[in-house]
C-alpha cells in the first residue's frame, strides 16, 4: 500500500497532532530601504513639520526584528522537537540510543541471567543474586557498563542453597505503590536442590517481600509472608502471596504492606478436581491496577482474577490463554478458538472485544484506549466501549508501538506499517527484508527500532526507521557469535550459542 491508503470504516477523523495551524517561515534574502522623504514633507495638522528623512531608520530595524523573530521561532520549534524526543525516550518500553554499529558493551555473569531478564530500574538491572557462599543478595548493575552500583545482602550463607539448581524465585518487579523508584523482591529460602534424575523442591519456610529503593538499595519495606509462598505481587496497599499448600492447593493470602497483618485470603474451589498439584513450579500471581491474577499450578493452570479487596472478579477458568496488564487495564485472552479478549478497567467495568489485543511495547498515551486487535484481520478497538473503529485484512505481528497518535506495527508482508490510530489511514508502509521476521517495534525517542531475524540464516539484525516516513536510516548487524537479540529493559541483549548474554549498544 502507498501513502494515503485508507482502511477506515465510517467517517475519517483528523489524526492527533495534525489539526494544528502551520506557520510558513519565509526566508528574507535582503532588506529593501524605501525612500519616504516625500511622506515627511507635509506636516500633520496640529503638529510642527518633521525634518526630512526622520523616519526612514525603522524599516531596516523592522526587518532585523522580523529576521530575529524567525530565528527565535525556529529555535522554539527545535526545543519542542527535542523535548518531544526526550519524553518519548523516557517512556516505559523505550530503549537507549544505539551507536553507528552494534558492539558488545559488557558480558553478563551467568549467575545474573535471571537478573537481566527482570529489566531495568533507574538505568540499572536490579534483581536477586545467589552469592558463592549461598547468601541471597539484591544487586544493581549499571545497564551501560555492567558495573555494580550496590549490593544488599538479605540472607546469610547457606551451603545447600549454594549448590541448588535454581533459587526460587529469581525475579524482582517494580512497586510504584510504595515509591516511583521502588523495586520489590521476594526473598525466599525455597529452592530446587539436587541434579540429574533427582531434584528436590524445598518450599519456602521464611519468605519475605523486601521493597528497596532502586537508586541506592535502601530498604523501604520488609513484609513477612506465609510459609510456602511461591510468588507475590503488590497491589493497592497489600502484598498478595500465592501460597502452595500440599498436596494440591494454592491459596492467595493478602498481607498489609505496612503492618504485615493478614487482610484476606482466597482458595480457588475444586482444586483437587482440576488436577493441580503442588509439585508444579509455575504458580504465579501478577498485579494490575486494581487487583491480581492468580495462576494455579499445572496441569490445570487455571486463572482467577481477584480485586485488591479479595473480591472475585473472574472465577477460576482454564479458558483463559493469557493475560497482560496494559496501562490501567487488565486484558484476559480467551482460548485460541474463540479469540476474544476481556478488558477490565479500574472502575470495575468489563468489556469483551473481538480478537487478540496486541500488547504495546511502548505507548505515549496519544491513542487513548484505542487498541489493535488481531484475528485474521487487523482491527482498531476502543476498549472504553468495545466498539470496532476500523479494520483491514492485513496480517500483523504480535506487538505495536504507539507514538504521536500513530500505531507502528510489523506485518507478515513483510513490512513496517504506520497507521493513524483513530481513522486507520495508512501513513506509510515500508517494505523490510523479505527474508526476515520483524519483532515488536520500540523507539529511542527519535526513531522506530525493530529487531528482525533472517528466516534463512537464522541470524538477527536491527533496523532503525525514520518516524515520519518510515525509511530505513540504519541497518545494524550483530557482533560475531550473537545468535539472538532481545530487548531487556532499556537495552538490547544478545545471546550467544552457549547461553551467555551480552549487553549491546
Amino acid at each position: 500500500m502507498g501513502h494515503g491508503t485508507t482502511l477506515a470504516i465510517g467517517p475519517q477523523q483528523v489524526a492527533p497532532g495534525t489539526g494544528a495551524r502551520t506557520v510558513e517561515l519565509v526566508r528574507l534574502d535582503r532588506l529593501q530601504v524605501v525612500d519616504v522623504e516625500e511622506l515627511a514633507d507635509a506636516p500633520l495638522a496640529g503638529r510642527p513639520g518633521a525634518r526630512r528623512g526622520r523616519h526612514w531608520w525603522w524599516l531596516p530595524l523592522a526587518g532585523v526584528v522580523a529576521l530575529g523573530g524567525l530565528v527565535i521561532g525556529q529555535s522554539t520549534l527545535d526545543e519542542r522537537a527535542r523535548a518531544t524526543a526526550a519524553a518519548r525516550a523516557a517512556l516505559p518500553g523505550a530503549i537507549d540510543p544505539l551507536g553507528a554499529e552494534l558492539t558488545v558493551q559488557w558480558r553478563v555473569d551467568p549467575r545474573d541471567t535471571a537478573l537481566i531478564r527482570a529489566g531495568t530500574f533507574d538505568d540499572a538491572f536490579v534483581g536477586l543474586r545467589t552469592l558463592d557462599d549461598g547468601s541471597l543478595a539484591v544487586v544493581a548493575l549499571d545497564d551501560a557498563t555492567g558495573a555494580q552500583r550496590w549490593e544488599r545482602v538479605l540472607r546469610g550463607p547457606d551451603p545447600v542453597r549454594a549448590a541448588a539448581v535454581t533459587p526460587q524465585p529469581p525475579l524482582c518487579h517494580a512497586a510504584p505503590q510504595v515509591d516511583e523508584r521502588a523495586v520489590a523482591c521476594l526473598v525466599s529460602d525455597g529452592y530446587l536442590a539436587g541434579g540429574g534424575s533427582t531434584v528436590l523442591r524445598v518450599p519456602a519456610a521464611e519468605p519475605h517481600l523486601v521493597v528497596l529503593d532502586a537508586r541506592d538499595g535502601a530498604i523501604l519495606r520488609d513484609v513477612v509472608l506465609p510459609a510456602g509462598t511461591a510468588d507475590a505481587a503488590v497491589t493497592g496497599d497489600v502484598v498478595v502471596a500465592a501460597v502452595q499448600d500440599p498436596p494440591w492447593h494454592v491459596v492467595a493470602v493478602a498481607v498489609d504492606l505496612v503492618t504485615g497483618a493478614e487482610r484476606w485470603r482466597y482458595e480457588p474451589p475444586d482444586q483437587r478436581a482440576s488436577g493441580s498439584t503442588s509439585t508444579g513450579t509455575d504458580v504465579a500471581v501478577r498485579a494490575f491496577e486494581v487487583g491480581v491474577v492468580l495462576r494455579e499450578p499445572s496441569p490445570a493452570s487455571r486463572l482467577t482474577v481477584l480485586g485488591a479487596d479479595g473480591g472475585v472478579l473472574a472465577e477460576p477458568s482454564t479458558t483463559w490463554s493469557g493475560w497482560a496488564a496494559v496501562g490501567d487495564e487488565l486484558w484476559l485472552r480467551r482460548d485460541n478458538v474463540t479469540s476474544r479478549t476481556v478488558v477490565w478497567s479500574p472502575d470495575g467495568s468489563e468489556r469483551t472485544v473481538p480478537g487478540r489485543l496486541l500488547t504495546p511495547n511502548v505507548d505515549d498515551g496519544s491513542a487513548g484506549h484505542v487498541r489493535l486487535s488481531d484475528r485474521r484481520v487487523l482491527r482498531a478497538v476502543d476498549t472504553d466501549t468495545g466498539g470496532v473503529l476500523w479494520s483491514t485484512t492485513r496480517a500483523v505481528g504480535s506487538g505495536v508501538a504507539v507514538l504521536g497518535g500513530r500505531m507502528y506495527v510489523p506485518t507478515w508482508s513483510p513490512s513496517l506499517l504506520a497507521v493513524d490510530a483513530r481513522s486507520g489511514k495508512v501513513l506509510w508502509d515500508v517494505a523490510v527484508d523479505p527474508d526476515a521476521f520483524a519483532g515488536t517495534p520500540t523507539t529511542d525517542g527519535t526513531s522506530i527500532v525493530v529487531v528482525q531475524r533472517s528466516m534463512t540464516a537464522g541470524t538477527p539484525f536491527v533496523t532503525v526507521h525514520d518516524l515520519v516516513d518510515g525509511r530505513v536510516v540504519a541497518r545494524l548487524e550483530p557482533p560475531d557469535g550473537v545468535v539472538v537479540i532481545s530487548q531487556e529493559g532499556r537495552r538490547l541483549v544478545g545471546g550467544l550459542s552457549d547461553g551467555t548474554l551480552v549487553v549491546l549498544g
